[in-house]
């Protein structure tokens, strides 16, 4: 079985890039462990890792290991196999240096503590020699790997699954699930075992090329059964690579001096052939004066970084290159400050990202400091869910005057309108609203054609970054001081339910530090951004629209919904033409908004869904559409094996089995963000238990314990 995963794991990936991340990684471990063996972590977190301070905590640990590693070499972080790195690195921190009893125990409050800490992790590094370390961190990536490819739909008709597959019409057990994967764990450290003397090797060649090669040959040694991806014959030329394009200029100029892929995707702002609408003008009407030359430029470039990722397909295994060519009015600024734009966008979708910037005709500013003295007011990003209303009310309450910056298309700008008017005349404050669109030109044919958007899982990953630099531009503009993000907590870590899920970073904490540190870089300001929801769970938001007493006036009027655009759509397949909700019920945001609405004791009428996954199998759903209602199941599957680990599990095995659960972050406390999710998990497990029907409960026992059955 396990050649069977692992031939499905590494199929779109070819042998050279596989040999090249392994061996970056490895290098990167070892360079680690060293330095806690000479006792001097600090030159490893030195090396470019930028912003990252000496405060060691136990939870965060392995994040900042990850962290240092991946800013000091970018593409590890990537895809393909940058998702997989980063989980099998942490696991690796944290099972071979944290499990000490002592670290365990180490009360990590203050500076002196923090001390302590690093004192036991070099006392505990002394017992990790090269060959451990190495075996460990490749039997992670083999795992991983392996369970990935398990918990994928790909696999659904296949008797060895883990709780995504059924097996006799019922989801795998929990026993089942746990033999299964101590049986693999145990097989793919065998072959870490074998590979580990061929990593060893190419450390002691000198020829990088020689490094890499001898990986190879490693692998394919210990894994003859791949058949690996053909490597493509494409070694980087002398020119940098583009293909987006800004702008009208022909090919033939640009081709001296850059190599145009052959499927250069153009983007054209302005003049008679645009292929994109997006007008500054309407942001300058908004602020009452006309945007700074440099404001200007910063929108354009993130608004262009939006619509490549709408427009530019990723290959089979995830990987995507966003090499983009931009004029700009401040080439000089944006050249400077260019690598930390790159690292925040490529950090949100991982991707590869380049920006090279040309001088625009375009008028230039002088470039003077921007003025924030504006302390009484706020930027408030509004989606129109129930976080930033909750939101809007909070900034209200704290004395603020909140402008309200919306990103959206379509009915969803008149959720936002509709949520925004009741908000004023609930509170009597009347909060300028801007709602910021765009439209693709009705250009059928011809070289200026923005095309077709790729059919992807993976779409819309960088649109935060669109819609954070609006409200950043509007606080720029309007002299104001901070902008706010709303999101709860689990929501804005996001960490994997299980292996199988591809989580979005829109709102994550590192996210947001990348961003503001290249603003400041640009403009050479201190705009805060801020998320005050960071240790709140959407219940408590719900709780406290309710304790305001406009939980029937304001919740009914927000929208969570994944498909909000095709609800409407969905419910006519299920001969529901009545239906004017804006919830399907039955995507993950609707279930844990329906979590947040009964665990924070919301009025009934507050509850709106087209699909009841506590009932899920009275649903015509589960008739009509039977793969939904089949993958709805595993959501909900996913989600109490998730909760019930939470409250079970010592934090050792959930820094292992959730290693992107603890981030290391300023001012971000990890014994918090733990709290959060105790109280998470609990509301998640007893509204089930008070919701389910029979049915329901008796499909989803066998993959939980005993202890929480529902």
């Amino acid at each position: 079985m396990i050649n069977y995963l692992l031939s499905n794991a590494f199929r779109t990936v070819t042998l050279s890039q596989t040999s090249v991340k392994i061996y970056e990684s490895c290098s990167s471990l070892v360079l680690f462990c060293d330095s806690l063996h000479d006792k001097n972590i600090s030159a490893f977190l030195s090396n470019e890792a930028e912003g990252l301070s000496t405060r060691f905590e136990r939870l965060s640990f392995p994040d900042l290991v990850w962290s240092t590693i991946s800013l000091n070499n970018h593409s590890l972080h990537t895809y393909p196999l940058g998702d997989i790195i980063e989980r099998s690195v942490k696991q690796t921190v944290g099972s071979l240096f944290l499990n000490s009893p002592s670290i365990s125990s180490t009360n990590i409050e203050n500076r002196s503590d923090s001390d302590q800490f690093i004192r036991e992790v070099y006392r505990v590094s002394d017992s990790v020699d090269t060959p451990s370390l190495l075996k460990e961190f490749l039997s992670n990536i083999f795992f991983n790997q392996c369970i990935v490819v398990l918990r994928s739909k790909s696999g659904r008709n296949t008797d060895f699954g883990y709780s995504y597959q059924y097996k006799n019409g019922n989801l795998v057990s929990l026993e089942e699930q746990l033999a299964l994967r101590q049986g693999l764990l145990g097989k793919c450290k065998e072959m870490a075992t074998a590979l580990v003397p061929h990593i060893v090797r190419s450390f002691r060649k000198r020829v990088y090329t020689s490094k890499t090669r001898t990986v190879s040959e490693g692998l394919t040694s210990v894994l003859p059964f791949i058949q690996w991806n053909p490597t493509m014959n494409s070694s980087p030329g002398s020119k940098p690579h583009i293909n987006i394009l800004v702008g009208t200029k022909s090919r033939a100029i640009l081709s001296l001096n850059y190599e145009l892929d052959s499927a250069v995707q153009r983007i054209i702002l302005d003049g008679i052939h645009k292929n994109v609408s997006f007008n500054l003008s309407d942001i300058e009407s908004f602020v009452g004066h006309p945007l700074h030359s440099l404001t200007k430029d910063f929108l354009e470039i993130a608004f262009v970084v939006y619509i490549s990722d709408l427009y530019v397909s990723r290959k089979s295994d995830y990987s995507r290159n966003l090499d983009i060519l931009i004029p700009v009015r401040h080439p000089d600024i944006w050249e400077r400050s260019g690598s930390k734009l790159e690292n925040a966008i490529s950090f949100l979708a991982r991707d590869s990202v380049s920006l090279r910037f040309t001088a625009k005709n375009e008028r230039r500013d002088d470039i003077t400091s921007f003025n924030t003295s504006e302390e009484s007011k706020c930027c408030c990003l509004f989606s129109g869910g129930v976080d930033s209303a909750a939101g809007v009310l909070w900034a209200i309450n704290h004395g603020l005057s909140p402008t309200l910056i919306s990103y959206a298309s379509g009915n969803l700008s008149g959720i936002q309108s509709t949520l925004a008017n009741q908000i004023e005349r609930k509170t009597s404050y009347h909060p300028p609203h801007l709602k910021v669109s765009w439209q693709a030109a009705r250009r059928r044919s011809g070289s200026y054609r923005l095309g077709e958007r790729p059919n992807s899982m993976l779409y819309q990953h960088l649109r935060s970054f669109f819609y954070l630099a609006i409200a950043y531009a509007v606080a720029l503009e309007s002299s104001i001081s901070s902008v706010y993000i709303f999101e709860n907590g689990p929501i804005a870590l996001n960490p994997l339910l299980s292996e199988s899920h591809i989580n979005t970073r829109t709102v994550h904490p590192r996210f947001l530090e990348y961003f503001q540190s290249a603003m400041q870089a640009v403009f050479e300001t201190n705009i805060s951004i801020e998320n005050p929801f960071i240790y709140r769970t959407k219940s408590q938001l719900t709780s406290y629209i309710k304790n305001k007493r406009l939980a029937n006036d304001i919740i009914p009027y927000t929208s969570s919904c994944f498909a909000y655009a095709r609800v409407k759509t969905l419910a006519q397949k299920l001969d529901d033409y009545d239906y004017q909700g804006t919830h399907d019920g039955d995507c993950l945001p609707c279930i844990i908004r329906r979590i947040s609405l009964i665990a924070g004791h919301i009025p009934a009428q507050c509850d709106e869904h087209l699909i009841d996954i506590f009932d899920i199998f009275e649903s015509p759903s589960f008739l009509r559409l039977p793969n939904r209602s089949l993958d709805s199941l595993v959501t909900i599957a996913d989600l109490l094996r998730f909760s019930e680990c939470l409250l079970r599990m010592s934090v050792n095995e959930i820094q292992y089995n959730f290693p992107d659960l603890y981030v290391y972050s300023r001012n971000l406390d990890c014994a918090r963000i733990s709290n959060t999710y105790q109280r998470y998990a609990m509301e998640t497990i007893n509204s089930f238990r008070q919701q389910s029907s029979t049915r329901l409960s008796g499909i989803l026992e066998p993959i939980l314990s005993h202890e929480v059955n529902l």
